[in-house]
């Protein structure tokens, strides 16, 4: 049965745990907080992230409860869980419905929270959409840009929702697969970080409008064909096979940003020898747009 009122229910002693849905005002979430002792130091950045999901109305009931216990000697009552998405809700002003589990043994405490949290890449996978593990980082990247934030930034990346990412990519499935298609291809022939990749074909064609000259670029990475030396792909190639495949996330920042500049020096029909790969202390590189292309 639902209440809107979870008082009576959370704070109240019983000899079992009780179960409820409960709609969360933001005053009933500042209640339940003064009652949040020796938890987990908080996260702004997942403040941040539920509150954003609960401005726009896509806050769920997903299963995940708020949790309190209350010692049968004292009848004081503890929260155990739910301090993020309370702080959300009253630094939101927005309700939210909910799981709520009261009465629980203290001593659960210990215990809570250590399932494996399902990832963006899941979120795609339950809906049918195949290599999520390496799209979900991508779109994330794609909808940063659009929105006007900075895809550098992981607070930033923090606001961004599984259900963000499925609504992209289900509207931007032509995009995201042919880029998608083409960073597989160039992982599997010369290695480095296929997401890395992804976001540079998606980035770049997107910038232009055009697919054609970002394929005329790739497609002699995969093959190697046709490449002489001084030529930036060439330059481009040795490097990446040079150093391999990494996960490491600042990599795959530096790595996105090497592509598009050494891409940029191939439009502009520069000479390249040796990449020097992008820093953290260089100008992130803008996509060249101009309409002319080297024309090998």
């Amino acid at each position: 049965m639902e209440t809107n009122n979870p008082i009576p229910r959370m704070f109240s002693s019983s000899k079992e745990p009780t179960v409820n849905i409960l709609t969360i005002t933001p005053e009933m979430a500042a209640a339940l907080l003064e009652l949040n002792t020796n938890n987990r130091p908080l996260s702004r950045a997942r403040v941040r992230m539920y509150a954003d999901s609960m401005k726009r109305g896509q806050w769920k009931v997903n299963g995940e409860s708020i949790k309190t216990s209350c010692n049968p000697l004292t009848g004081q009552v503890r929260l155990l869980d739910g301090q993020h998405r309370l702080v959300a809700c009253v630094e939101s002003g927005v309700p939210f419905k909910t799981l709520a589990v009261a009465d629980l043994e203290e001593s659960v405490f210990s215990v809570i929270d250590r399932g494996k949290a399902r990832g963006n890449h899941d979120v795609l996978s339950i809906a049918g959409i195949k290599g999520g593990s390496h799209i979900a980082p991508a779109v994330k990247y794609f909808i940063c840009l659009e929105a006007g934030l900075n895809p550098r930034n992981k607070d930033s990346m923090m606001l961004i929702s599984g259900e963000d990412i499925l609504d992209y990519t289900r509207r931007n499935m032509d995009e995201i697969e042919w880029a998608y298609a083409h960073g597989r291809r160039l992982a599997a022939a010369i290695g480095g970080i296929r997401t890395a990749w992804i976001i540079f074909a998606g980035v770049v064609a997107k910038a232009r409008g055009e697919r054609d000259t970002v394929e005329k670029f790739i497609e002699p990475l995969v093959t190697g064909e046709a490449l002489l030396h001084g030529d930036p792909r060439l330059a481009l190639r040795n490097w990446v096979i040079r150093n391999g495949d990494t996960r490491d996330g600042a990599l795959t920042v530096e790595n996105i940003a090497t592509y598009i500049r050494v891409f940029n020096q191939w439009l502009a029909g520069d000479e390249l020898k040796v990449v020097r790969p992008w820093t953290a202390a260089s100008e992130w590189p803008e996509v060249n747009t101009t309409d002319n292309a080297p024309s090998l």
